[in-house]
């Protein structure tokens, strides 16, 4: 999900959205946090010193290699000097995966390590950069936050991914289409009458654009301040935040302190409200596309010298971001071909293969790296399954057993091969036993896996088309090896619908994995 902090100045938006990301992050979400405030404060809100802090690259320095990346081999985007902040992915663009190894993450990604003990987690940091010198009087903040435009139109994030925006403060996000770029917009409003005068504001331009602005009250001193809130705001009042001694901690730099129940509470109340919002990728390119026209017709086709309008696939619809959330990005591209600012080695911390999916024509599956695991009933299909895999050219890894032995059990082989695919976004997992039910069982223990067993070629299907499932399990005899083989093709090859109610389904399964709360009866 993609969430925006804004608000006005002063009103703890930047500490509240760096309160979110470390939420997030201990409970072992995948999170990237973005500065796009023209202040910049939001790595010190998550806890880094001065040297750590003017580390951070700033986005804004490298937006001509990034938008030749992002180009890839897309005919209608002729140069990086071509491409402007709003320019849409098409056939032959590449898309970015949350922490994918491409330059946005692996070159100007900070990994951020907050929390502690059991409750520990890993942040990607970037931001946009501060004014400079040479910028003043000449530039303003909105040709920083064109990195971070570019790089929302092109991500396909998944369930239990979340890109947060710490936005710069009043209506600047309406100065393109930014703002349509967010699942949601989390308003964080003081009891005042210009904090809620900023909500009005918001809502105002917001009204014909179906964008999504919840309220969070902040610096909130009992019910007389809530009460207000709720006159001025009503329903989108969601939750809010009291004065707190564990934020004021966190606001001087002395560590995690363990923030108030109320306070963790509207943490909670908050994620629910994301995980609940509808993914919808038709909006997604409708919207970027009709910004991108008005852009080109105000004022980038002039500063360009181009007709941009011509930048904009008819071809390209929402199926392709369907597709990307579901698919196994692209291999590594090959020796010769330019990585035009990627790195060229991994990232510390696991970011795993080259996330990218590279759309150089009609929507199709691309090459995969899936984990096999199997017990003595389920070794001979596997071993058969890495073969047709490596022919098809996915990268198949073999979890073991690594020969056949009748006395083996089927627990370590599957839990390997299933704590693997969790481990690694985009990637997919098969399990075979005799049944396939055992293995089922066991894939399900991990934590962030949805293994599903399938009988048949529509079970094969739904997996993925409902459940969004990254693990398939199949019994080795209960089927020919033709037969399972379909099954395996089907799952790997059929794309996540998307559809709201599959979408918070699944999101009600994830926060009950996290917190062992009972989704409500209603």
């Amino acid at each position: 999900m993609k969430v925006a902090f804004v608000g006005k100045g002063g009103s703890g938006k930047t500490t509240l959205s760096s309160l979110f990301v470390r939420h997030l992050a201990v409970r072992g979400h995948q999170v990237v946090a973005i500065d796009a405030d023209i202040n910049q404060h939001l790595a010190t809100a998550l806890g880094l010193d001065e040297d750590q802090v003017a580390a951070v690259p700033a986005m804004g320095d490298h937006l001509t290699e990034l938008k030749d990346y992002l180009r890839g081999d897309n005919p209608r985007i002729a140069s990086a000097e071509t491409m402007v902040k709003t320019t849409p992915p098409g056939r032959g663009s590449r898309l970015l995966r949350v922490n994918g190894d491409d330059p946005f993450h692996t070159k100007l990604g900070t990994e951020v390590q907050v929390g502690a003990g059991a409750a520990r987690g890993n942040i990607t940091l970037m931001a946009t950069g501060p004014f400079t010198e040479d910028d003043l009087g000449v530039s303003c903040y909105h040709s920083k936050t064109g990195a971070v435009e570019l790089y929302l139109n092109h991500l396909v994030d998944r369930p239990g991914e979340y890109v947060v925006v710490d936005m710069t403060a009043g209506a600047d996000t309406f100065a393109s289409g930014l703002f349509t770029r967010f699942d949601l917009l989390v308003l964080v409003a003081e009891p005042t009458w210009k904090g809620v005068g900023v909500y009005r504001q918001y809502v105002e331009y917001a009204a014909d654009y179906d964008v999504a602005i919840t309220v969070v009250g902040n610096k909130v001193h009992g019910e007389d301040d809530v009460a207000y809130l709720s006159r001025h705001v009503g329903g989108d009042l969601l939750t809010w935040m009291e004065h707190s001694a564990a934020v004021r901690a966190l606001e001087q730099g002395r560590g995690d302190a363990a923030l108030e129940d109320l306070d963790q509470a509207a943490l909670v109340r908050l994620l629910e409200a994301v995980d609940a919002r509808p993914k919808d990728w038709a909006r997604f390119h409708r919207q970027a596309v009709e910004f991108h026209v008005k852009n080109a017709r105000s004022w980038a086709n002039r500063a360009v010298g181009a007709d941009l309008e011509a930048q904009v696939d008819p071809v390209y619809t929402a199926e392709a971001y369907r597709h990307g959330c579901s698919a196994h990005p692209a291999p590594p591209l090959g020796p010769g071909e330019p990585l035009r600012g990627a790195a060229d080695s991994r990232p510390p911390g696991g970011r795993g293969t080259q996330l990218i999916s590279r759309l150089t024509g009609p929507v199709r599956l691309t090459a995969m790296r899936v984990f096999l695991g199997s017990d003595h009933a389920g070794y001979e299909l596997k071993q058969h399954l890495i073969g047709w895999l490596a022919d098809n050219g996915h990268e198949p890894v073999d979890c073991g057993p690594a020969e056949y032995d009748p006395a083996d059990d089927y627990p370590p082989f599957v839990l390997r091969a299933a704590e693997r695919t969790a481990g690694e976004v985009g990637s997919f997992g098969i399990v075979v036993g005799g049944s396939g039910n055992g293995e089922a069982i066991a894939a399900n223990k991990v934590k962030g896996v949805r293994a599903a067993l399938a009988w048949s070629e529509e079970t094969a299907k739904l997996a993925r088309e409902h459940n969004d499932a990254n693990v398939i399990s199949i019994g080795a005899r209960m089927h020919d090896l033709d037969t399972a083989t379909r099954f395996v093709e089907l799952f790997l090859t059929t794309p996540f619908s998307g559809e709201e109610r599959h979408v918070r389904r699944i999101a009600m399964l994830s926060r009950y994995e996290e917190t062992r709360e009972l989704p409500p009866l209603s």
